[in-house]
């Protein structure tokens, strides 16, 4: 019965098996797992060993993410072009926070824009607006929309 016994467990110093007595006889739930002292110093836990750069930037895991992972290719109908600002409010009135990284639309000179890159700060809310569809329709200040994920690389042929 392991409520009522005492706990055994390897010191993570010799290796040595020793009894560890608890006054009430139950298991420490936060008591931590036992690691041998070769992992420890292995993989550099120990005290020693330990080096922190306390110049490092905070992790961040939104940063793990690329940037074309993050970014929508958008499409426009003919004679419905879109404005940077109008698509970034559409998706920061939707969010209702500052989701936009940076909106991109083809502005070559004398075309009328046709297509665009939306690239957001976190990988969710590009998730979020095609869910697990490959692309969607939105309709922004009553223009059509169309969104699919960015594939790095490819290019359009103007």
């Amino acid at each position: 019965m392991v409520g009522h016994s005492k706990i055994k467990f390897l010191s993570n110093t010799n290796g040595q098996v020793k009894d560890q007595g608890l006054s009430s006889g139950k298991v420490n739930p936060i008591a931590s797992p036992f690691v041998p002292a070769h992992v420890v110093s292995d993989i550099g836990l120990g005290s020693k060993s330990r080096k922190l750069n306390h110049n490092a930037f905070p992790f961040d895991p939104a940063l793990m993410v690329n940037e074309s992972d993050r970014s929508l290719y958008v499409t426009f109908s003919n004679g419905f072009p879109i404005s940077p600002k109008e698509i970034q409010h559409f998706f920061e009135r939707r969010f209702k926070e500052n989701c936009v990284e940076k909106v991109y639309v083809d502005d070559r000179p004398g075309k009328i824009p046709l297509f665009g890159k939306i690239r957001f700060h976190k990988l969710m809310f590009t998730v979020a607006v095609l869910g697990n569809k490959p692309s969607t329709k939105l309709i922004v200040n009553g223009k059509p929309l169309w969104c699919k994920r960015f594939q790095q690389g490819r290019t359009t042929k103007a």
